[in-house]
């Protein structure tokens, strides 16, 4: 389904139909892309329960240190393990600091999302962003919408899914400036939202999915949950800087698990990857067909099995076990 329109704060206007990387200048986007693994890598990751799963994001792999502590904070390393990047979330008087999402832009700005307690017991939600070039950190409080997926554009402004955390304070569904997607300039500032709450069609959306950035776009995939003989809802939705949105089908997954998606990549040729339960059972990594509308297996000759999509930067994948060395593919078509 094709939803090609720029919500501002307070119209929609409708674009036309763009021809969303099908080609680069003159250069068609072939199919069948190939994964090399990229040699002289060392970046090796142990999983730690309460500090969330890694990112590859911005050139950099992504580490959560410290999570549900005063002094969370997230580590950026290159592919041969160095530290780059080291960003503390400042939000002063806080017990607690809980980070459900983190990412990286190629500029170099993080960006976190999650909620903070304070010392007399009160909880609020914010959206942290953290340049890379030195300039002071920025914590806005994000109250009653709380950030559960982000992604950092290549113009350093902050793409976030989440929801509305108090019921009574719930805006109407049909306003929007509260959408399940929002957009967020360097300053913090809401600058555009999209999905209204209720379009979903799953209260799960929010929850289960990821997000990912390329050098021109930022893609979100979610799903919710099959039941009751109901197919699986969710999509993959592109968000371009010129505003316009296009929303695909999910890759083929199995439809009563609840975790049928396991990760998702944007690379700088216009790719899509997508790890899921496939509907097999098997986890398969897919890449979108944009012509045919559709999602193509991809099987990289010798890559382990249990290795998850952790996002990708440039036209690097980063796949992780949850104990060992980090694999790093380079993709060519």
């Amino acid at each position: 389904m094709n939803r090609n329109f720029r919500t501002t704060m307070g119209a929609a206007t409708r674009l036309s139909s763009p021809a969303l990387c099908l080609f680069l200048g003159t250069t068609p986007i072939l199919l069948g892309a190939t994964l090399t693994r990229v040699p002289d890598t060392k970046v090796a990751f142990v999983h730690e329960t309460i500090n969330r799963r890694p990112s590859y994001a911005g050139n950099a792999f992504l580490r959560l240190k410290g999570n549900n502590s005063p002094s969370a904070a997230i580590e950026a390393l290159d592919l041969q393990g160095n530290l780059v990047g080291l960003a503390s979330i400042p939000i002063p008087d806080a017990r607690l600091i809980a980070v459900r999402a983190f990412s990286r832009g190629i500029d170099g700005t993080l960006a976190a999302g999650g909620w903070s307690q304070s010392y007399d017991g009160r909880t609020a939600s914010y959206l942290a962003i953290m340049p890379g070039d030195g300039q002071a950190h920025t914590i806005v409080r994000t109250d009653s919408y709380g950030v559960r997926k982000l992604a950092v554009a290549a113009d350093g402004t902050v793409w976030t899914v989440g929801n509305v955390l108090h019921r009574e304070d719930r805006p109407p569904d049909a306003d929007p400036k509260h959408g399940t997607v929002r957009h967020f300039d360097h300053s913090g500032k809401l600058i555009g939202s999209f999905f209204p709450y209720a379009s979903l069609g799953d209260s799960l959306r929010d929850t289960i999915g990821f997000m990912g950035a390329s050098r021109d776009r930022v893609g979100w995939i979610s799903s919710g949950y099959a039941s009751q003989g109901k197919d699986r809802l969710g999509a993959y939705v592109e968000f371009t800087a010129a505003g316009a949105v296009e929303e695909y089908p999910l890759p083929p997954t199995v439809q009563r698990r609840i975790d049928a998606l396991y990760g998702l990549a944007l690379t700088d040729d216009c790719g899509v990857f997508a790890q899921v339960l496939d509907e097999k059972g098997k986890e398969q990594i897919f890449r979108l067909n944009r012509s045919s509308r559709s999602w193509e297996r991809v099987s990289p000759l010798g890559m382990p099995d249990g290795l998850r999509l952790a996002g990708g930067s440039g036209n690097t994948l980063a796949l992780w076990p949850n104990n060992g060395d980090v694999y790093f593919y380079a993709v060519t078509n």
